[in-house]
């Protein structure tokens, strides 16, 4: 326990006079003199005050750890007296031990202080005409303004105020001048903002999103704040990667200011915030009211609004810090950003995606028949995490889940629809191929006959047999999260063959059959959605076609050990030196020849090709140690 520095003087002096009158009384040598009784008695009233203003400094300092509210001025028998609330927890007695402190801050801002950081696209009285309300002469007024007011000052501490907004994106910007940029974009945008969900049902079509609405720049300041603990930086400040899931360290943080707690603002729109800020990452993970509909409805349509909103103006802001132009000073004209995920082929991984998550019956019981089957462990020799797919009855059942019946229509040995999904699922790296198979078999034909044996059988007795079915690999892919926790089925998959035989593998391109039912969903032959010009016309073109997928491909060829590499430390970052897979990269469309680099090779992360002087038929690819380096982290 902490003494107060006082009250040990106090103690020693009144102690010491005390005893010193008592020494004088029993050792005094001469008669009695009257002298002597102002002493004693000034020693003995000085102890009696010491002890006094030493108990009662004491008592108040436990009244204080006891979080005694001297406001009220009720005695200290009154429960009331010691009643408290923090963060939204209230206390009778004493203060909540909360485990978790808010991140440090400054203690004040000034505008001219965020006016350095500020974009340059955000002009001086841009700036002050949209955060006016945010930041007004007079202070934070509301409690969403003190909440806004607090994010910015955490943003501007002294050890936050250069984090990076990014690794390789955002333009070498910090979060402060990033997160600046994407809250001006959503506080220009709301008035323009038009509610049309593309994947949900709303509940009130003809919602509209309040400009005004408090909760948009609070939104906009915390939705990439978990960024500051999320990254790996190196001495000079620069990212070097990110962990997964900054969005909910976002609303973690957030929940940490006292000022979220704030009286002043209501449970719903804080919940909404900490839903807002915890899904915006995507759109379709948002909560949902519980439904059967292959467009659910939202739990709310002023969230799916916000988020919506959140996630358009972010996609913004990265395409104008690769330098797109944009004018604040100009009436907004708003178009929800489709990503490139959204584009590719009228969302059927996306719809695969949901259906597998959420309807399929996988691994069912009680009678129900699955559509799928999970299973972890050695299939072939192979370690291996799937779902094994039924193709007849995955046909049927994702035909009527899209709605579409029409689709499950046979043509040769599978239905037109399953076609169209191994072409998504192989694109997208989670078509699993059979370890026997030689050469690389057409997406298309990667169907199989599965043979089920109990385990530890040596026969095919008692089997169970799939005559056509797909495999998909649920590692690495964040939404498969809900089946990793589905029980292992009890019989041990094989392949046994391919439903095609040991032919030659056939044409990769698209039959009339398959172009009418790719036209049913929108989608031209060559697999690209016709989609309306958006907001997306103002991002400047990826350097070369399907970059993100060629890096997907090569990532899962390190993973899946189809390519080994010997790591070099360089004084940056690691460099992947790739030797002697010549075949793999000419799959993939990469030119072998020697190059120093170049805008097509750095768009897929490659720094250099050139020959091996051991065996000159070979090539060294050099990999970007930034992109594949760290394959657990993505």
């Amino acid at each position: 326990m902490k003494i107060s520095e006082k009250r040990i003087p106090n103690v020693v002096v009144g102690l010491t006079l005390f005893w010193l009158g008592i020494a004088q009384a029993f050792f005094w040598n001469e008669p009695f003199n009257i002298h002597f009784i102002p002493m004693w008695l000034g020693s003995i009233f000085v102890g009696i005050f010491m002890a006094k203003s030493s108990s009662d400094e004491f008592r108040d300092l436990i009244l204080r750890r006891l979080k005694y509210n001297y406001e009220l001025k009720l005695p200290v028998g009154d429960r009331r007296a010691f009643s408290n609330q923090d963060r939204g927890v209230v206390s009778s007695l004493g203060g909540v031990p909360f485990f978790r402190q808010a991140m440090p801050c400054v203690e004040q801002i000034e505008k001219n202080d965020l006016l350095v950081h500020s974009p340059p696209e955000l002009k001086p009285e841009h700036f002050d005409r949209l955060f006016s309300d945010v930041f007004s002469k007079s202070g934070p007024n509301t409690g969403l303004e003190r909440l806004a007011d607090r994010t910015v000052r955490t943003l501007c501490y002294s050890k936050h105020i250069k984090h990076p907004a990014g690794v390789d994106r955002h333009g070498g910007r910090s979060l402060l001048t990033h997160t600046l940029l994407v809250t001006a974009l959503m506080l220009h945008q709301a008035k323009a903002y038009t509610y049309d969900p593309k994947r949900h049902t709303p509940n009130n079509p003809n919602f509209k999103l309040d400009p005004k609405d408090p909760l948009i720049p609070a939104l906009g300041f915390l939705h990439d704040i978990g960024k500051l603990v999320k990254f790996i930086v190196n001495s000079n400040t620069n990212a070097v990667t990110i962990h997964a899931d900054h969005s909910s360290e976002s609303a973690r943080i957030a929940s940490d200011f006292p000022e979220y707690w704030d009286m002043d603002i209501s449970c719903e729109d804080r919940l909404l915030l900490q839903d807002a800020i915890s899904y915006s990452w995507q759109l379709n993970a948002l909560p949902i009211k519980k439904s059967t509909m292959a467009r659910p409805r939202p739990s709310s349509d002023r969230l799916y609004a916000l988020v919506d909103l959140l996630s358009s103006c972010d996609v913004l802001a990265s395409s104008i810090e690769m330098g797109a132009g944009y004018d604040f000073g100009v009436e907004p004209v708003f178009e929800t950003v489709q990503t490139l995920d959204d584009i590719n082929a009228v969302n059927v991984y996306e719809e695969f995606l949901n259906f597998a998550t959420i309807k399929a019956d996988i691994n069912a019981l009680n009678g129900i028949k699955s559509v799928g089957f999970r299973y972890k462990g050695m299939i072939d020799g192979v370690m291996m995490n799937v779902i094994v797919f039924d193709e007849k009855k995955f046909s049927e059942d994702f035909s009527k889940y899209l709605e579409k019946p029409d689709l499950n229509a046979k043509e040769d040995k599978r239905s037109v629809i399953t076609g169209i999904v191994l072409g998504e699922l192989d694109e997208n790296g989670i078509l699993v191929r059979d370890p026997k198979d030689v050469g690389l078999r057409p997406a298309k034909d990667c169907l199989y006959k599965i043979v089920f044996t109990a385990p530890n059988s040596n026969g095919t007795e008692n089997a169970i047999v799939l005559s056509s079915a797909f495999v998909i690999s649920l590692d690495g892919v964040e939404r498969f999260a809900t089946l990793e926790k589905t029980t292992n089925c009890h019989a041990v998959p094989s392949f046994s063959n391919s439903i095609y035989g040991s032919k030659k593998f056939k044409s990769t391109g698209t039959t009339i059959l398959e172009d009418v039912a790719l036209e049913s969903l929108g989608i031209k032959p060559t697999g690209q959605k016709k989609v309306p010009v958006s907001i997306a016309t103002l991002i400047k073109p990826p350097p070369a076609p399907n970059s993100a997928l060629t890096i997907n491909f090569i990532r899962m060829g390190l993973k899946n050990k189809k390519i080994v590499p010997t790591t070099v430390q360089t004084e940056s970052s690691g460099v992947l030196h790739v030797v002697g897979y010549n075949k793999f990269f000419n799959d993939l469309g990469i030119k072998l020849e020697e190059s120093s680099g170049g805008e097509s090779l750095s768009s897929i992360g490659i720094k250099s090709i050139r020959r091996s002087k051991k065996n000159p038929d070979d090539f060294i690819v050099d990999l970007c140690g930034d992109i594949y380096g760290n394959l657990n982290n993505n």
